[in-house]
């Protein structure tokens, strides 16, 4: 067997080794080899993953947008078009620059976009910069009388995948999200008196992992359950990306597009381009409709990689953008509706929050 060959069996079954979702679902053991038949003939969808290093051929079964089996992993009923707090929001969002990530970073200099994964948890990041972006706009552009408290944590939106593998359906913790509330990255004490710290997510992700099949501990659910956002529209079109955006709505997708960690596309320096193909769950924070930079509209993401761009893309960045959340980049529309066509991109909003408390303490009153 050469080494190329010895390493694609490798990386395969790691691949299906990870895939107790299969298991879950269907009762049964697959042999990779059925596994792989039942991907091809898509009978089955599987967990996404982001190892970037899997050849095309075994990822590419990690099909997580297959309409059919939305129903089976939990998708929400709610069209961007028929949505309660979405469907009524189309504005004049043309030829202007949004970018409402500037409210989170503004709460939350130290801990807003920071970080990235050491598992496969790619989608509860997503979904979590999401719902911490919805709430954050709600608190700082609109006024609502909540204080923000500290970024939320991953593990339970990562304890909501259904199984024990790496990876999870986007459409799956994006409808999580607006039933499970919001638990913050700091301790919690459980009845029994026992501390479960989540304020280092080094430390926590663990039990993200390891409750994957049941859910985090129902008491931890009950803490805040009636925080966080209250409704997920699937986006589809162009339209609806760009006024969710425009409203300040956390927007998250999962697909299959890679892109290049180095800039210059069009000769805009700032601007990346479409590389290679990863099963991948990323935040997008915003766009620019002012043709600026560029002929065509241009759309702000984020990822769960930390700093993982080049440097010379880093210092394009550009100053009307503000600061630069830990792993943003850009791309055209047109690319970034490759991924939301192909892919599942999920809206939250009607983020509700935490009550703002009032102060006594040497006669100041008001939001802490």
């Amino acid at each position: 067997m050469s080494d190329t060959a010895e390493t694609v069996e490798k990386f395969a079954d790691e691949f299906f080794a990870q895939q107790a979702i299969t298991a879950d679902r269907l009762g049964v053991n697959l042999s990779p080899e059925k596994m792989a038949e039942a991907y091809r003939l898509k009978a089955i969808i599987g967990a996404a993953l982001d190892d970037a290093e899997l050849p095309v051929a075994i990822r590419k079964y990690a099909r997580n947008c297959q309409d059919q089996f939305r129903s089976d992993i939990g998708q929400n009923e709610y069209l961007f078009a028929t949505a309660r707090g979405t469907g009524g929001m189309y504005g004049d969002y043309q030829g202007k620059l949004c970018i409402p990530h500037r409210h989170h970073l503004k709460i939350d200099p130290s801990m807003a976009y920071v970080g990235a994964q050491l598992t496969g948890d790619c989608v509860s990041w997503a979904k979590r910069t999401a719902r911490d972006h919805a709430r954050c706009f709600d608190i700082d552009a609109k006024g609502a009388n909540y204080e923000y408290v500290k970024r939320s944590a991953t593990a339970d939106l990562y304890s909501m995948r259904g199984h024990t593998g790496a990876g999870a359906s986007p459409s799956r913790i994006a409808a999580a999200a607006t039933k499970i509330g919001i638990l913050l990255e700091g301790p919690v004490t459980a009845p029994d008196g026992k501390v479960w710290d989540f304020s280092d997510y080094r430390k926590y992700y663990r039990w993200g992992m390891d409750y994957g099949r049941t859910g985090l501990p129902k008491w931890i659910f009950d803490l805040n359950r009636d925080k966080g956002p209250k409704q997920v529209a699937v986006v589809k079109t162009e339209a609806e990306l760009l006024t969710a955006l425009w409203n300040g709505c956390g927007v998250s997708v999962g697909s299959m597009i890679g892109v290049s960690k180095t800039g210059g596309k069009d000769g805009v320096a700032f601007l990346s381009s479409l590389s290679g193909s990863w099963a991948h769950d990323m935040a997008i924070l915003g766009f620019d409709d002012r043709k600026k930079y560029h002929r065509s509209t241009l759309i702000i993401w984020d990822q769960s990689w930390g700093n993982w761009q080049s440097r010379a893309l880093v210092q394009a960045w550009p100053s009307d953008y503000g600061p630069q959340p830990e792993g943003a980049f850009v791309l055209t529309l047109a690319d970034t509706m490759k991924a939301v066509r192909g892919g599942e991109c999920h809206a939250l909003s009607d983020s509700v929050g935490f009550r703002a408390r009032r102060q006594a303490t040497l006669g100041a009153e008001g939001r802490i």
